[in-house]
């Protein structure tokens, strides 16, 4: 392989590097549901698309069984719809 001049080695410092990690639903969120306004809203934002009905469709599905796609490891994620 080629040496490519503008780059040098470098010894290592032996830190690694930690991800932060991901704060729990609880401390950044005070309720886990949507409530009938927001879901209106996301409905009619669904609707406005080019694919406005596959959309909607797509969002009422998933709005109506949330036990479902959270509660089931197994459960595929686009079971009713390609979205």
């Amino acid at each position: 392989m080629l040496a490519k001049p503008h780059l040098q080695l470098v010894a290592p410092t032996g830190k690694t590097w930690k991800v932060p990690g991901r704060k729990p639903n609880k401390a950044v969120r005070s309720r886990q549901y949507l409530t009938e306004a927001e879901t209106e809203r996301l409905m009619n934002a669904a609707r406005k698309g080019r694919w406005g009905h596959r959309d909607a469709t797509c969002n009422g599905w998933t709005l109506a069984m949330p036990p479902l796609s959270r509660g089931l490891g197994n459960f595929p994620q686009n079971a009713f719809c390609r979205c």
